[in-house]
């Protein structure tokens, strides 16, 4: 097949109960093994993250661990590329589990669709507990992030963003290197940095892998804070990348929040506000009960905190950043492969 040869970056920090299960789906896969090199970038974990990884490279001399003192994704992006030699460049989270085919759907993607810089597939939510089932399942309806369709997507399509995407290795030299300025959101700030080039994102199905999403209320509040910021940080960078979907979340916050002190003096406002207000909890509910119908009602009850985590969550970050505003943007260049 004259197969390409395929970088696989890991960024990782604090990832113990993670990063075997995703290194074994890697080495797992169908590809060549002598076509594809392993990149392990280590944020400085203070768990046993790094010990596993070194377990690892005794009997898989494919995979290499490099250290990432910056901690940032974005960081953790830019060392692995800038240190690989692969054609093609593939992100992986720490928290992803590949099926076996998924380097080579990737690379066959990518040479059947000629126009694309990056292909992708569509994230299927792994869990542990019931809770880990509910918040799976909350992040990949379309009530829950409405914006994020490699998490529902039936049919192929190009996109604006995917996860756990396969690069061609030019397109860096096209558009540069992850932002390390996007100390959040970096992924979704490159591909539209690609989109806004000419070059186009491709999603097929067939792409397949796991993810295991946070699994407490408590990281998932945090986890879409940070989302909301990240996207705020990038809309100001690229006003032209703002859609009403990104700003919702946040017309929400705002409405409950300011609604609530304006109906306290203005007594007539209760009725449009309690009105407008009650929108949301129904669309909730259905949004819970069709779900919880398909997966099982002990899901029900979980699935309205879950979404309502969400979007607060994700508005609050969103305004947190166009409030406190973040560092100016820096585009790192690329540098030429490791031979």
């Amino acid at each position: 097949m004259g197969e390409e040869f395929v970088s696989v970056i890991v960024p990782m920090y604090n990832a113990a109960s993670y990063v075997g299960r995703c290194l074994d789906s890697i080495l797992a896969q169908d590809y060549p093994p002598d076509k594809v090199e392993i990149i392990v970038v280590d944020g400085v974990s203070s768990d046993s993250s790094a010990a596993i990884v070194r377990n690892f490279i005794k009997d898989n001399p494919r995979i290499r661990l490099l250290s990432n003192p910056k901690r940032y994704v974005c960081c953790a992006l830019n060392v692995g590329i800038r240190d690989s030699k692969g054609a093609v460049i593939i992100f992986v989270g720490c928290r992803g589990v590949l099926e076996r085919d998924f380097i080579r759907a990737s690379v066959e993607n990518l040479r059947r669709v000629k126009e694309a810089a990056v292909v992708g597939g569509v994230v299927q939510m792994g869990h542990q507990t019931l809770l880990g089932k509910a918040i799976g399942l909350a992040l990949s309806s379309r009530f829950g992030v409405s914006t994020a369709r490699y998490r529902y997507a039936t049919e192929p399509q190009f996109t604006d963003t995917v996860q756990f995407g396969a690069y061609r290795r030019e397109i860096f030299d096209e558009v540069g290197l992850a932002d390390e300025a996007m100390i959040f959101a970096d992924d979704d700030e490159l591909n539209w940095r690609i989109v806004k080039a000419g070059r186009k994102i491709y999603m097929n199905p067939e792409i397949k892998f796991l993810y295991y999403p946070r699994h407490s209320i408590r990281a998932l509040l945090k986890q879409y804070f940070i989302y909301g910021r990240g996207r705020a940080m990038a809309v100001k960078k690229h006003p032209d990348c703002l859609s009403i979907k990104h700003v919702i979340p946040s017309a929400f916050v705002l409405f409950v929040y300011l609604g609530l002190i304006l109906s306290l003096f203005v007594g007539l406002l209760w009725i449009p506000y309690v009105s407008i207000l009650g929108l949301y909890p129904a669309l909730s509910i259905f949004s819970s009960a069709k779900i919880a119908s398909e997966h099982g009602w002990k899901l029900f009850p979980l699935l309205p905190v879950l979404f309502l985590v969400i979007h607060i969550g994700y508005g609050l970050g969103f305004l947190r950043e166009v409030i406190g505003g973040h560092r100016p943007a820096i585009v790192v260049k690329p540098e030429k492969p490791r031979e």
